[in-house]
């Protein structure tokens, strides 16, 4: 029986809820909200008013702002 799934390599990437990314980067949830009103975190929003957070995204983010010291 032949399969028709194809599986990636490459995991998915999480999702992760503002209070999550928060958590993640060892911040605020005020302070990560400032950064999204800054536009200087990467975001996604869902409908108008949810957002989410790739963990891969942040990762880059902080590897990108350790680099700016």
């Amino acid at each position: 029986m032949k399969s028709t799934e194809s599986f990636d390599q490459t995991p998915p990437k999480e999702c992760l809820s503002a209070q999550e990314a928060a958590d993640f980067l060892l911040i605020a949830i005020k302070t990560l909200y400032k950064y999204v009103q800054q536009d200087s975190i990467p975001y996604h929003r869902v409908g108008k008013r949810k957002l989410v957070f790739f963990r891969s995204e942040l990762i880059d983010y902080l590897n990108r702002s350790k680099g700016r010291e």
